[in-house]
């Protein structure tokens, strides 16, 4: 791990950080003094760190690390012939796990970030003292009778030549067109994930702005876990979760909401009035109060005894 030396990010009060994970330089957001109990904090697909931005300076109890996966904000691209599936990103935070030389903590994540987790939680429960799962209650799924076709989609794909960035005249118009698939999220906030999602470039005719995304994020995975695979999974996790979903978000629509819940051994489940990022935008003041308040009451998984 090493230190930017820069307090110059555009969220306010973060200090920005490089962690080594599997050879690639990963970047995270740090929030509050490190000799605090850790919270390794996880975003969702095409997010990054910034999704954090409101909830973790009020962690204050708390060293909040926001990491950010491969492709994704600042981090490194993953080579040519890498793969961006959920169980590579279980690999990546364990490794940058060691790598910030954590080994408890409480893990949080969001969305496709909080499927991971479980992964995460359930693969290496000596590590993960308390789960926070912010909307995203497992990993999405596919049936065993999709199992070809999926692995036909990917195979497409994988020969389809990758396009260059498109360009964008400004910021603004890189932000627009964000806005216009997640319209439910303030501006303001939203600009703050988008920012570290782009890059401003010139050429010898103009200045541009471009997503610094990789475009491979949104290939098809060649496999999918089944929903009795994830039901393990969720049943094999070991600490204490924290189980935050949003009234009008992604898992309110999952019709196995309920199931997955039920394999949770030691959950307590709240819904949060708010949209799927309901932690950066509007909600995140009750959510740092409710994750203060699970971790300090309740014991956290400590290993077989």
């Amino acid at each position: 791990m090493s230190d930017s030396a820069t307090n110059s990010t555009e969220v306010a009060n973060a200090r920005e950080i490089s962690i080594q994970s599997r050879g690639l330089t990963l970047k995270a957001l740090t929030f509050g003094v490190a000799a605090r109990p850790p919270i390794l904090a996880i975003h969702g697909w095409m997010d990054n760190a910034a999704t954090f931005a409101s909830l973790a300076p009020l962690l204050d109890q708390f060293y909040v690390v926001a990491l950010e996966l491969p492709g994704h904000g600042k981090s490194e691209h993953r080579p040519y012939g890498s793969s961006y599936f959920h169980a590579d990103y279980a690999l990546d935070i364990v490794h940058a796990a060691n790598d910030l030389q954590l080994d408890s903590f409480v893990l949080m994540g969001h969305s496709m970030g909080g499927g991971v987790a479980t992964l995460v939680a359930a693969a290496v429960p000596e590590r993960v003292e308390h789960l926070i799962l912010l909307d995203g209650l497992g990993p999405y799924t596919g049936s065993a009778s999709s199992t070809s076709s999926q692995l036909g989609k990917a195979i497409a794909h994988s020969v389809l030549p990758v396009s260059a960035p498109r360009r964008y005249r400004s910021f603004d118009a890189l932000l627009a067109r964000r806005s216009a698939a997640s319209s439910e999220i303030d501006p303001g906030a939203l600009a703050l994930i988008v920012r570290r999602n782009a890059e401003q470039l010139e050429d010898t005719n103009e200045t541009y702005w471009q997503w610094a995304t990789d475009p491979r994020l949104k290939l098809a995975s060649p496999t999918r876990l089944t929903n009795e695979a994830v039901m393990h999974v969720l049943s094999d996790i070991k600490a204490p979760v924290l189980n935050l979903l949003a009234s009008t978000g992604i898992m309110s629509q999952h019709l196995d909401i309920a199931g997955r819940k039920a394999q949770l051994k030691n959950a307590k489940t709240i819904t949060i009035d708010g949209h799927h990022h309901f932690h950066l935008d509007g909600g995140a003041a009750q959510t740092a109060e409710l994750i203060t308040d699970f971790v300090a009451t309740t014991p956290p998984y400590a290993g077989e005894s």
